[in-house]
C-alpha cells in the first residue's frame, strides 16, 4: 500500500474552500440561536478552524495551485521554460562570457542542406538534439523526393533514431553514436575490461570476460525513457564459481552476482555504424561532406549576415525570422554563384546589371516566400545546432 499523499487539483481545492464556506453558514445560523456556553462555544471554535482552513485555501494555496498548473501546461515535455518568453527553453550555449557554463533561453535550429544550401528547417524547443531529428524528418516531404543517405553527427546518434530512418524512411543512417570515436582509439580496442571485447558464442548465447567468467542469459526485460521509447534488453548474469579467484571475479563487492544488460538492437544498429563510416570507402566520404555542407552555412549566418540572436518572441514569430535569415543566406549563396558564372563568360557591365536586378529580387522574395515550400530535390541531409534566444 502507498504512503503517498493522493494529488490535489485546483477544482478540488476550489470545492474544498465551497464546502467549507457552506459549513461556515450552516455554523452561523446554529452559534445565532444558542445560548451562551460557560467555557466557549464548541461550534465557535469550529468556525474559527474553517475560517482558517478556508483562508489559507483562497490566498495560499489555491493561487499557488494554479500557477502550478498553468506553468505544467506551459512546461509541456520540457524542464524549463523564460518567463519573458514562455516559448523558451534554458539551454547551454557556445556563447558563454562568465565561463561557468550558464544557462540562456534559447531555441535549437536544426536544417538541412544540399551544396551549402538549406532546403528545410526547422524551430524545435527541446535543448537535446537527439530527440530533434524525429520530428524534423516528420515535416519533410519524402513521397515525392525519396533520400538514400541521412547524415549528422553524433548528437543526433540513438536507437530510436535509427529505428525511424531505417523502418520508416527506408534510408541509410550516416549518423555516428556518442561513443564511436572513442570505441576507435587503440586504448578502448585494447580494454578487456569492454563488454565490446568480450568474447561471445551465439550458439551458446553466453559471453566470457577477460577473466574466464562467463556471464549466462537469464531474462529479457524492457526500459522506457522519459521520451516513451522502449529499449529491449537481454540480461545475463555470471556463474557462481567455487573456487577463490573465480568467486572474486564473479561477484560484485556486495557479494551479488555480476550482471550485464545488453540490447541486441542498440548493438546492431552500432555496428551498421561502424560498417559504413569506417570500413565503407563510398558512405565514409559521404560522411566526410558534413564538414563542408552545414557547417559553412551556419558560419556565412552568423559572421556575414550576423544573425546570432533572435528579435522576436514566441516560437511562431522566431521561424519567420529565422526563415527569413535562412532565405536571405541561400540568395547571398545564390549570388555569389551566378556571379561566378557570368564573372567568367560576360563582360562586367552586364554583370553590375545582374547585380542590381538581383538586389530588387531579393527584397521581393524576403517578404513573400516565408511559407513557400523548398527545393523539391534533395539527398543529402546534414542537421545542425541551435540558435542563441534573447533573455
Amino acid at each position: 500500500m502507498s504512503d503517498e499523499a493522493p494529488k490535489t487539483d485546483s477544482k478540488t481545492l476550489e470545492k474544498t474552500s465551497e464546502q467549507l464556506t457552506n459549513e461556515i453558514e450552516r455554523l452561523d445560523q446554529v452559534i445565532a440561536t444558542e445560548p451562551i456556553i460557560p467555557g466557549g462555544s464548541p461550534n465557535k471554535r469550529l468556525r474559527r478552524k474553517f475560517k482558517h482552513d478556508r483562508h489559507l485555501i483562497d490566498s495560499d494555496y489555491l493561487p499557488r495551485k494554479r500557477k502550478y498548473e498553468s506553468n505544467n501546461a506551459i512546461f509541456g515535455d520540457r524542464n524549463s521554460f523564460s518567463k519573458t518568453d514562455p516559448d523558451a527553453t534554458f539551454m547551454r550555449m557556445k556563447e558563454d562570457a562568465m565561463q561557468n557554463g550558464q544557462l540562456k533561453p534559447g531555441y535549437n535550429l536544426q536544417i538541412a542542406t544540399q551544396n551549402q544550401f538549406a532546403l528545410y528547417y526547422d524551430i524545435n524547443q527541446r535543448p537535446a538534439d537527439q530527440r530533434t531529428l524525429i520530428p524534423f524528418l516528420q515535416s519533410m516531404d519524402f513521397q515525392t523526393t525519396p533520400i538514400k543517405y541521412i547524415v549528422a553527427d553524433a548528437g543526433y546518434g540513438s536507437e530510436q533514431n535509427y529505428n525511424y530512418i531505417e523502418n520508416k524512411l527506408t534510408a541509410q543512417a550516416l549518423i555516428p553514436y556518442g561513443m564511436f570515436e572513442k570505441e576507435q582509439t587503440r586504448s578502448y580496442r585494447r580494454d578487456a575490461s569492454k563488454i565490446m571485447n568480450w568474447n561471445y558464442d551465439p550458439i551458446k548465447d553466453y559471453y566470457t570476460d577477460e577473466h574466464g567468467i562467463k556471464f549466462h542469459f537469464i531474462r529479457e526485460g524492457h526500459r522506457k525513457d522519459k521520451g516513451g521509447f522502449v529499449r529491449n534488453l537481454r540480461t545475463y548474469r555470471a556463474l557462481d564459481y567455487d573456487d577463490p579467484e573465480g568467486y572474486f571475479y564473479a561477484h560484485t563487492p556486495g557479494g551479488n552476482l555480476r550482471q550485464i544488460n545488453i540490447n541486441p538492437n542498440w548493438e546492431h544498429h552500432k555496428q551498421q555504424m561502424r560498417e559504413r563510416l569506417k570500413d565503407n570507402d563510398e558512405t565514409k566520404a559521404i560522411y566526410a561532406l558534413r564538414k563542408i555542407e552545414d557547417e559553412p552555412f551556419f558560419g556565412n549566418l552568423k559572421a556575414n549576415l550576423k544573425y546570432l540572436r533572435t528579435s522576436v518572441r514566441g516560437i511562431e514569430k522566431v521561424t519567420t525570422e529565422a526563415g527569413i535569415a535562412i532565405m536571405a543566406a541561400n540568395l547571398l549563396k545564390l549570388t555569389l554563384k551566378v556571379n561566378v558564372i557570368f564573372r567568367k563568360s560576360i563582360v562586367k557591365k552586364i554583370i553590375v546589371v545582374f547585380r542590381f536586378n538581383i538586389s530588387l529580387k531579393t527584397t521581393i522574395i524576403l517578404f513573400c516566400v516565408a511559407y513557400v515550400p523548398a527545393s523539391p530535390f534533395i539527398s543529402l541531409i546534414n542537421l545542425q545546432r541551435r540558435m542563441v534566444k534573447d533573455p
